[in-house]
C-alpha cells in the first residue's frame, strides 16, 4: 500500500505525497556487463562522464555464481564524480538511487549523489569543487563499537560557477546498515523546486531551491578505506511522474483510516499509473 498521512490541525491541510511505483528505472548501472564477464571498467565511459578517480571493485571469485561483488569505489582523498551521459525525459525533474556496501571498519568514506549537474562536477570538500549542480553528500560521522552499522550525516550543497561550495542543509544523520540504500529526488512542485531525499526508503530531509534547472544526475566516492570493501554496487535512474493513482479504480481501490490524531489515505500499487516516482501536492479538508 502507498499511504499519504498527516495530522489534522487546521481546517485545510496540505501535504506532500511521495510513492515509488512498482516500475522498473529505465537505466540502471550494476557494473558489470553479464553474469559470465568481469572484464569491463567501472563506470562504463559509454554511460557516465567520470572525473578524477574512480576504481573499479571485485571481489571473490570472477566470474562466479552467483555474481557478487562488483563495484565502483575511490580511495582518493579528492574523490570522483561519474555524471550520466544520457537524457532524462523529465529534463530538471530527476532521481537518482544508489546501493550502496561498506566495509565494517570504515570510518572515512563520503558518498556523494548529484542531481543537475555538469557532466564535470565534482565535490572536493567544503573549499574546492568543480562543475555546477546539486551535491548531496552523506558522510560516515562515527564507527560504532559494532561493526555492523554506521552513522551517515547529510548535507545538501550547491555547487556554484564560481566560488566555494554552498551548504543548504545539514543533517538529520542517518543509522544504516553496511548493505544500504540512498535516493534523492528533484522535482518542481506547483512552480517550487524541491531536493527530497531519503535512506532506505526513510525520508530525511527536503531542501526548496530553484538555482540549477538543467544537468544530470551523477554520484561519487571519496575517503574509501584501502580495503576497496566500500564501494557503490548498483546506481538507477528514474523520471519524475505528476500524475495521481488511477481514479477510475477509486473508490473500491482506495481506503483511508481514521485515528485519534491522523488521517491515512492508501491505495495500492496495481491502481497506480506507471512513469517513475510520484511527487505532488494534495490536500485534505476537514
Amino acid at each position: 500500500m502507498f499511504r499519504l498521512s498527516g495530522r489534522i490541525l487546521v481546517s485545510l491541510l496540505a501535504a506532500f505525497v511521495s510513492h515509488t511505483s512498482a516500475n522498473t528505472p529505465f537505466f540502471t548501472d550494476e557494473f558489470n556487463t553479464s553474469a559470465s564477464s568481469c572484464s569491463n571498467s567501472a563506470p562504463s565511459s559509454s554511460n557516465w562522464y567520470t572525473n578524477n578517480v574512480l576504481n573499479r571493485v571485485a571481489h571473490g571469485s570472477c566470474p562466479a555464481s552467483p555474481y557478487w561483488g562488483v563495484g565502483t569505489s575511490s580511495i582518493d582523498s579528492a574523490g570522483g564524480s561519474a555524471i550520466y551521459k544520457g537524457t532524462v525525459a523529465t529534463g530538471g525533474e530527476q532521481e537518482i538511487r544508489a546501493a550502496i556496501k561498506v566495509d565494517g571498519n570504515d570510518s572515512s568514506s563520503r558518498f556523494v549523489l548529484y542531481l543537475n549537474a555538469s557532466d564535470d562536477a565534482r565535490y572536493i570538500n567544503g573549499f574546492s569543487k568543480v562543475g555546477t549542480g546539486y551535491a548531496v553528500q552523506f558522510v560516515i560521522v562515527s564507527s560504532p563499537s559494532t561493526t555492523d552499522k554506521k552513522t551517515l550525516n547529510p548535507i545538501v550543497m550547491r555547487l556554484p560557477s564560481s566560488g566555494y561550495p554552498e551548504t543548504l542543509s545539514t543533517g538529520p544523520s542517518v543509522d544504516v546498515g553496511l548493505d544500504f540504500n540512498l535516493r534523492v529526488v528533484r522535482t518542481n512542485v506547483a512552480g517550487t523546486w524541491r531536493l527530497t531525499f531519503f535512506a532506505n526508503e526513510k525520508y530525511v530531509t527536503m531542501v526548496s531551491d530553484s538555482t540549477f534547472t538543467a544537468g544530470k544526475p551523477g554520484f561519487g566516492i571519496s575517503n574509501a578505506p584501502a580495503s576497496y570493501l566500500t564501494y557503490f554496487d548498483r546506481v538507477e535512474i528514474a523520471t519524475i511522474e505528476h500524475g495521481n493513482p488511477d481514479l477510475s479504480a477509486f473508490p473500491s481501490a482506495f481506503s483511508a483510516v481514521a485515528a485519534p490524531n491522523y488521517v491515512a489515505l492508501q491505495w495500492p500499487p496495481a491502481t497506480d499509473t506507471d512513469g517513475g516516482s510520484y511527487y505532488g501536492p494534495a490536500g485534505l479538508s476537514h
